[in-house]
């Protein structure tokens, strides 16, 4: 029969090399890939209790030392027990607290050092092994169960091993707290402009510019922000300004001196002598200000296929 020593001396052995292997994380927290597992909701300030198969009690705290008021416990660090059970000669620790969560088959695992002397080997302390199990429909913080413990006995157990249900061994999303949440904003809001900026210019050179190939695509330039204000600009001309400019043109073009006649329909010259009269100017060959934008004398217009009056005819004559 393998005997206690070496039961407990193999035990304490791998999970020391298992602790050790551990990566850094924060205290009772750990990473299996793109899991987060998170106990600490599971520190309370009353102790959790459990038995063994024999009726002896047990307390035992998650990442804190217990609130159960020791005695004559006999370890170094009596502040820092995170299980204990009463005995006749005082009270025996079955471990320290420990907040280095393992991870091991998508299950955390807790594992508690350092305890009281084992009975029948004075060269081994007790030690605790917890398997925190995820179960969903146990919503609190559930409690511990004694699954084994070596040896047998109570009067001899040296080494514990427990499994705990709870809904807080299930994989969480970590909290990032305030600048981690604000980091990941301001990362999503400048992707998003990116894009836009991107897409925009791209359909700006495309449509606006009418450039083909690798020339439509905009430049990327941190420090070229008023590129990015030519860009807006540029849409709002196309989709607003040009209905202005449009209308613009459209009334100076049909607005003429005396709100009448378009200059656009100004009549050509008929006559020899009318064209000599606009050639040298109207005021001294006779013809009026009004003449020359395509008006006659009585304010009515002057159609292009009758010629006008000429200063000194007589009302009524008629000129070929």
């Amino acid at each position: 029969m393998f005997p206690l020593d070496g039961w407990v001396y193999a035990l304490i052995l791998s999970l020391h090399v298992v602790v050790i292997a551990a990566a850094d994380e924060k205290p009772c927290t750990a990473h299996d890939g793109d899991r987060f597992y998170d106990l600490t909701p599971l520190q309370s300030s009353q102790d959790y209790k459990f038995a063994s198969p024999d009726g002896q009690e047990f307390v035992i705290n998650v990442c804190k030392s217990v609130s159960y008021d020791t005695w004559n416990v006999g370890v170094e660090h009596p502040e820092n027990i995170a299980g204990v059970t009463r005995k006749e000669r005082g009270d025996f620790s079955i471990g320290e607290v420990n907040t280095t969560l393992l991870i091991r088959d998508k299950h955390p695992l807790l594992v508690l050092t350092e305890g009281s002397i084992c009975p029948h080997a004075e060269r081994m302390h007790a030690m605790t092994a917890v398997r925190f199990i995820c179960d969903t429909s146990v919503f609190g913080s559930g409690s511990p169960r004694l699954v084994a413990q070596l040896p047998p006995d109570d009067a001899s157990a040296c080494a514990f091993f427990l499994e705990w249900r709870t809904h807080y061994a299930c994989p969480s999303g970590e909290a990032t707290g305030f600048w981690g949440g604000l980091v990941v904003a301001l990362s999503i809001i400048a992707i998003i402009g990116l894009m836009l900026y991107v897409v925009g210019g791209t359909l700006y050179n495309r449509y606006v510019l009418q450039l083909r190939g690798f020339d439509q695509l905009p430049r990327i330039s941190i420090f070229s922000f008023t590129d990015t204000l030519d860009y807006l600009q540029g849409f709002c001309d196309r989709f607003s300004g040009s209905r202005a400019h449009s209308r613009h043109d459209t009334s100076r073009s049909w607005s003429g001196r005396g709100g009448m006649a378009p200059r656009d329909f100004e009549r050509l010259p008929v006559l020899p002598e009318e064209e000599e009269a606009m050639v040298g100017g109207g005021d001294e060959n006779g013809y009026s200000s009004h003449e020359e934008e395509g008006v006659g004398a009585s304010g009515r217009p002057v159609s292009a296929e009758q010629p006008q009056a000429k200063a000194g005819d007589t009302p009524g004559t008629i000129r070929l």
